[in-house]
């Protein structure tokens, strides 16, 4: 005999009873529950838990009166399987019979509680109706992500459309072990590591984020200026702001404004109040003036201090708030808020308020400048020699005029000498011109199982070598970037390919002779190969550069650079290679597209 609970002791009515409770009742009485729907969140008051216990409760009393779909057919499951043949030879049963009858009705309850739930969308209030849209969403959201997770883990997940991201309810429901995500994930960052290697690419990360919008965020000011965001990207826009064929872009820190005493805090603003004009009213003046002329007035801002924590989101928007606000008159501004594609010398900024915040105006670029100070100077008497020439290349990659703040606001001439800090990108194609690509039969790919192993800097073109001369022939492609990192992984990959009877292409830089040894030992009695990709140091910077434009690729960290240089050691036979080839770089471009960006400075 069940046990009574306190609810059922006190004698409390239908309503007073929890769900679980409501569900023993029911099947204490003989009856099916008739309601299949899950619990929904922590939460006993959700709407779902609502609609669910009122449905247990229809049941419960019709399941009093006698009404309802009994428990029998699911005792009869529960019997033992008849013998083999027992089914033929034994009539059936007045038992059986009668069980077959709830069958016929089994939709019954779920009529019921839809015709329920159409009563009570009926009874509902004005100011019901969206929760209970809501609500309904909710439930379907996290129904279809539970759907799309136990697909996911039995390997039935659809092919989703390229960049689709996952819904909220999808991430929060998702529930694959630990170890598998971390190595999805990796699959995931090898997949960005390579995407500029693919010579079949035709459109690139640097189109495809051109091609989102942003969305609003909480920050506004006067005149309509509203803070929106895309990812890393800040921006600021109104719709006062008129689309304009004559732009004047501005770097923000010492060409518009200055901390009060540039003396303290190395001259970095201590916080959203601490600024005055570069030059004082002039500043001010100059740019009513060229905003009367019916010049838009743009800032183009590096801030990767938001990123790294010595700035505040928050300062820099309200700053530039009150920039506009004392100017009289609303301005756009863009801020690249760490390092990566939008950051200056990147022309991403301006691409990207020319496609989605000009209101479809094409700008006459001969009529377009940007003025900022990191210009390439030396040191000019007491004035320090520039930081960078990152404004300078940002206009010389937009294609438009550039101009210091001295000449911009207090009208001295141009300065003749400066530095751009990088080579001429068209100088290093016209350097390799002509250079012959190397073929099958020069790289000795003859078909016979051997281990082959790259060298060279991050960002030389090991991948691209890899994928084009190596993978297509059926080497196995053994790379840290595909396992997040971890060479034991790669070290694996290798020795089971090479058991199998596979040939293996090790895309590592592999700088030392200690590392090379281990891949050479691995081998045994299989010939090793090693390929040096001597790209020099000067073209991997831009490379790397590069790269962050055609793909969704972090750019690599100096300090990878240092660490390389200071431990290589160039290959040689003696280590144990059947042979070692140096293999120069030669410039190849998919797409003109791609070209385009390579000549951009960086």
């Amino acid at each position: 005999m069940p046990i009574k609970r306190k609810s059922e002791a006190a004698g409390t009515s239908a309503e007073d009873l929890t769900i679980p409770e409501l569900k023993d009742k029911i099947k204490e009485l003989g009856f099916d529950c008739g309601v299949r729907r899950p619990f929904y969140g922590p939460s006993i008051d959700s709407p779902q838990q609502l609609r669910l216990k009122k449905d247990l409760i229809k049941v419960y009393k019709d399941a009093l009166q006698g009404k309802g779909d009994k428990l029998e057919e699911t005792a009869e499951e529960e019997k033992p399987a008849p013998k083999k043949g027992a089914e033929k030879k034994a009539p059936a049963s007045k038992s059986t019979k009668e069980t077959k009858k709830p069958a016929a009705k089994k939709a019954e309850p779920k009529k019921v509680q839809k015709q329920e739930e159409e009563e009570e969308e009926e009874e509902e209030t004005p100011a019901e109706a969206p929760k209970k849209k809501k609500a309904k969403k909710e439930e379907s959201q996290t129904t279809k992500a539970k759907k799309d997770q136990r697909d996911e883990i039995n390997g039935d997940a659809p092919m989703e459309v390229e960049e689709k991201r996952p819904t909220r309810a999808a991430k929060q429901t998702k529930a694959a072990p630990k170890e598998d995500d971390e190595e999805e994930e990796g699959e995931e960052e090898q997949e960005d590591d390579e995407a500029d290697q693919d010579e079949s690419i035709q459109s690139n990360i640097y189109h495809h984020t051109l091609a989102k919008k942003s969305n609003p965020t909480s920050m506004t000011g006067e005149n309509g200026l509203q803070w929106r965001q895309l990812k890393s990207l800040l921006i600021l826009d109104s719709d006062e702001i008129k689309g304009s064929k004559k732009i004047i872009g501005f770097d923000m820190d010492s060409t518009l404004i200055e901390t009060k005493n540039p003396k303290t805090n190395r001259g970095f603003p201590t916080g959203r109040k601490d600024w005055v004009w570069l030059y004082g009213q002039k500043v001010v003046d100059k740019l009513k003036e060229d905003h009367e002329k019916g010049y838009k007035i743009v800032i183009f801002t590096n801030q990767a201090g938001i990123k790294k924590g010595n700035t505040k989101r928050e300062h820099i928007e309200g700053k530039i708030i009150d920039l506009s606000e004392e100017l009289g008159f609303p301005i756009q501004a863009f801020a690249a808020s760490t390092e990566d594609i939008f950051r200056k010398p990147n022309a991403t900024m301006w691409d990207y308020m020319i496609k989605h915040h000009n209101q479809g105006i094409v700008p006459d670029l001969s009529k377009c400048k940007y003025v900022g100070d990191a210009a390439g100077r030396p040191k000019r008497g007491s004035k320090k020699k520039d930081f960078s020439c990152g404004d300078r290349a940002f206009a010389h990659n937009i294609g438009i005029t550039f101009e210091t703040p001295e000449q911009y606001f207090l009208g001295e001439g141009a300065d003749e000498n400066f530095d751009w800090g990088s080579e001429e990108p068209q100088e290093i194609i016209d350097r390799y011109e002509g250079k012959a690509e190397p073929t099958e039969k020069d790289l000795g790919i003859t078909g016979e199982q051997e281990l082959v192993v790259l060298v060279g800097r991050p960002a030389s073109g090991k991948s691209t070598f890899a994928k084009r001369y190596f993978v297509p022939k059926g080497y196995v492609w053994a790379n840290n970037d595909k396992f997040k990192g971890n060479s034991k992984k790669v070290i694996q990959l290798a020795k089971a390919s090479l058991a199998e009877g596979k040939s293996v292409v090790v895309d590592n830089t592999n700088p030392s002779t200690t590392k090379r040894a281990e891949l050479i030992e691995l081998a045994g009695d299989i010939p090793v190969r090693c390929f040096y990709i001597d790209t020099p140091k000067d073209i991997v910077e831009h490379m790397n550069l590069y790269r962050e434009r055609v793909a969704s690729v972090r750019r690599i960290p100096d300090v990878a650079y240092r660490m390389y240089e200071k431990s290589f050691e160039e290959p040689t036979k003696e280590e144990g290679f059947t042979s070692v080839t140096k293999i120069d770089f030669f410039p190849q471009f998919p797409t003109e597209e791609h070209k385009r960006l390579f000549l951009q400075r960086t």
